[in-house]
C-alpha cells in the first residue's frame, strides 16, 4: 500500500513508459535504480541530535531537519523537469523550510495526503475544528503525530510560512480533503487539484468467491464480513464500531470475520462469529482473493482523506458500508453505491449489516454498481494519466 502513496507507483509506470524518472526518499529499501537516498552521513549523525531536541523535547514538527538538503546536490533534481513531493511529514528527514527553495529551481506537485500540514501536529485532528484557526490550546497532544508539549499553534504558524512561500499545484485525493484545504486558509494562492488514487482493476476484480473461500478455509455457505483491525490503539479506523455493531448483530447462520491486520479488537467476537486473523496482506493479489471472499466490507472510519481499501473493496465486486463525516460518503458514492450510516452509531451499522447480508440481490446490485464506478473513476490508468498531463502543463508553463 505505500508504493501508492509515496508515489513508487507513478515512477515505476513513468519508467515502464520510457519517461525520465527518479525517486528520492529517506531510506531506500527497494531494488530499483531510479529510486536513491537523499541523506548522507553527515546530515544522519546531524539529525541524530536535532530530533531529540527539536522533535521529541520541543514538538516542533518537520521543521529543522536536514537531510534533505543533500537533494540541491544530486543532478537528477537539477536535470528534471517537474519535482513532485509526497508524504514529506511520514519521517523527520526533510525540512518544511526547504519546500519554497526547491519550487523557486523548479516546477513543484505537492501532494497532501491528509490534513497535517494544515493542523498544529495530528495527522487527523476528528471533530476538533481549532485547524480553521491557527491551532491553539491543543486538546489533544497524543493524537497521531503526537506531540511532548503543546507546541500545535507554532507549528501551525510554521508551516503557513512555508506554505505561503511555496509555488506548486497542490493535490489531493478527494473532494472532503480539497474542501478542507479551501476551509483551512493555509493556501490561497496555490491551485489544488482532485486527482483520486487509483487501483489495479487488472489485479483488484471480482473473482470467484467459492474459489477465494476455499482458499482461505471457509464454508461456502457462510455470511464472511471483512474490515481492517489495526487494533485498540489506532482509533481512526474504528474497528471497535465494527465490533459493537457485529455484537448487536444476530448472525442467522454460521459467519465469518475477517480481519486485515489484526485481529487484537476482533478477538472478543470470537463464539459469535469465527475470526480470521489475515495479519498484513503484503500482496494485491492475496488482498483481492480475500475481498472476493467477502460478502461485505465494512469501513467506519473516524478520520480518512480518501480510503484505498473501500476502493479496493467494490473493485472486487463487494458492497462497502462507511460512516459520515469522513471522505468515504462520497468516494463510495453513498447511497448510490456504498452504503453509509451516522459516524459511532452502532445500531445504525448492526442494521446496515443485517439488511445487506439479508439480501443477497441488494449485494450483488451494490457489488457491481462499485465495480463501475471503480473502473470509471478509480482506475490506476487514470491516476496516472491524470498526473501526466499535471506534469506537461507545469513543464510547459515553466519553459514560458
Amino acid at each position: 500500500m505505500g508504493a501508492r502513496f509515496n508515489g513508487l507507483e507513478i515512477h515505476r509506470a513513468l519508467r515502464r513508459l520510457g519517461a525520465q524518472s527518479s525517486m528520492a526518499v529517506s531510506h531506500r529499501t527497494v531494488a530499483d535504480n531510479g529510486v536513491f537516498s537523499v541523506p548522507n552521513r553527515i546530515t544522519r549523525r546531524a539529525d541524530a541530535r536535532l530530533t531529540p531536541l527539536f522533535e521529541d523535547k520541543l514538538g516542533l514538527q518537520r521543521i529543522f531537519a536536514t537531510s534533505g538538503m543533500p537533494l540541491l546536490l544530486r543532478r537528477e533534481f537539477w536535470a528534471a523537469d517537474v519535482v513532485h513531493l509526497q508524504l514529506m511529514h511520514a519521517k523527520p528527514w526533510f525540512s518544511l523550510f526547504q519546500i519554497p527553495l526547491l519550487s523557486r529551481l523548479k516546477p513543484m506537485v505537492w501532494t497532501w495526503h491528509d490534513p497535517w500540514i494544515f493542523s498544529g501536529h495530528c495527522v487527523h485532528p476528528l471533530d476538533c475544528e481549532l485547524w480553521k484557526m491557527g491551532c491553539a490550546r491543543c486538546p489533544d497532544l497524543d493524537l497521531t503525530l503526537p506531540v511532548p508539549r503543546d507546541s500545535s499553534a507554532v507549528n501551525w504558524k510554521l508551516k503557513r510560512f512555508a506554505v505561503r512561500h511555496t509555488r506548486a499545484v497542490i493535490v489531493v485525493a478527494s473532494e472532503w480533503m480539497k474542501r478542507r484545504v479551501e476551509e483551512s486558509g493555509m493556501a490561497p494562492h496555490l491551485e489544488c487539484r482532485v486527482i483520486p488514487f487509483g487501483v489495479d482493476t487488472a489485479v483488484f476484480r471480482p473473482l470467484d468467491p467459492i474459489k477465494s473461500r476455499r482458499a482461505l478455509g471457509i464454508a461456502e455457505d457462510a455470511h464472511v464480513v471483512a474490515f481492517r483491525d489495526r487494533g485498540p490503539r489506532e482509533e481512526f479506523k474504528n474497528s471497535a464500531l465494527v465490533v459493537e455493531a457485529l455484537r448487536r448483530y444476530r448472525p442467522t447462520r454460521r459467519t465469518y470475520v475477517l480481519c486485515f491486520e489484526s485481529s487484537e479488537t476482533a478477538r472478543r467476537l470470537a463464539g459469535d462469529y469465527e475470526v480470521l486473523d489475515l495479519g498484513w496482506v503484503a500482496s494485491a493479489e492475496d488482498a483481492a482473493v480475500v475481498l472476493s471472499a467477502a460478502d461485505l466490507f465494512l469501513m467506519p472510519s473516524k478520520a480518512e482523506a480518501f480510503g484505498m481499501m473501500a476502493v479496493e473493496a467494490m473493485a472486487c465486486g463487494v458492497p462497502v458500508i462507511v460512516a459520515d463525516g469522513t471522505s468515504l460518503p462520497g468516494v463510495v458514492k453513498a447511497p448510490d453505491v456504498g452504503v453509509s450510516v451516522p459516524q459511532g452509531d452502532a445500531e445504525a451499522l448492526a442494521s446496515a449489516i443485517g439488511s445487506l447480508l439479508a439480501d443477497p440481490v441488494a449485494r450483488r446490485r451494490r457489488g457491481d454498481a462499485g465495480r463501475e464506478l471503480v473502473e470509471r473513476e478509480f482506475s490506476f490508468e487514470r491516476y496516472l494519466k491524470a498526473h501526466l498531463r499535471l506534469y506537461e502543463e507545469l513543464a510547459g508553463r515553466w519553459s514560458h
